[in-house]
């Protein structure tokens, strides 16, 4: 008897966990938070207008805690090279295999709105894609740059998807 109460204990612990509802996130890059959601960009810089990140041609970013999402509403604030690099670049946002956009980078900040899909039926972490071209080096800076990230808003978008609750919960009772 204990040991079936154990176990009922345990998966309407992982289910409760698993349930959780995904919330609102405002991520302001060179923040202590914003290091679980930046992959692949080059460390932060800052200037008058903030702090930014530069993306590394494949950088991405992984949406942890939105796993469950049906889709995710993401706002980027991005701009591209500028001044002494004097090149462009192309920026490319995708999510998995699907293409939001590609476009030649602007050289002033601009706020993108994008409708990220879910990656799959199951339990899965979202991510975005931040790809394109980079500059050449030049004197005093060896790096390839693409586009410049400022700050990154994520809001669920429709409910969650019990397939995926299932997953996880069950992910957390084996653990």
């Amino acid at each position: 008897m204990r040991v079936v109460s154990g176990l009922l204990a345990i998966l309407v612990l992982a289910g409760l966990i698993a349930f959780q509802p995904a919330h609102s996130e405002h991520y302001v890059i060179g923040a202590p938070d914003e290091g679980a959601l930046t992959y692949g960009f080059w460390p932060v810089e800052s200037n008058t207008e903030g702090s930014y990140r530069w993306s590394d041609g494949e950088s991405w970013l992984r949406f942890f805690g939105y796993g469950t999402a049906d889709a995710l509403a993401v706002e980027l604030r991005v701009i591209g090279p500028q001044g002494s690099r004097g090149q462009g670049t192309t920026l490319r946002l995708s999510a998995g295999d699907v293409t939001l956009l590609e476009e030649p980078s602007k050289a002033r900040w601009r706020t993108y709105h994008l409708l990220v899909p879910a990656k799959a039926a199951g339990w899965q972490v979202p991510e975005l894609v931040v790809g394109g071209t980079i500059t050449d080096a030049i004197p005093g800076d060896a790096r390839g740059v693409g586009v410049a990230l400022g700050e990154v808003r994520v809001r669920p978008l429709g409910g969650a998807r019990l397939s995926a609750i299932a997953e996880y919960a069950a992910f957390i009772a084996l653990l």
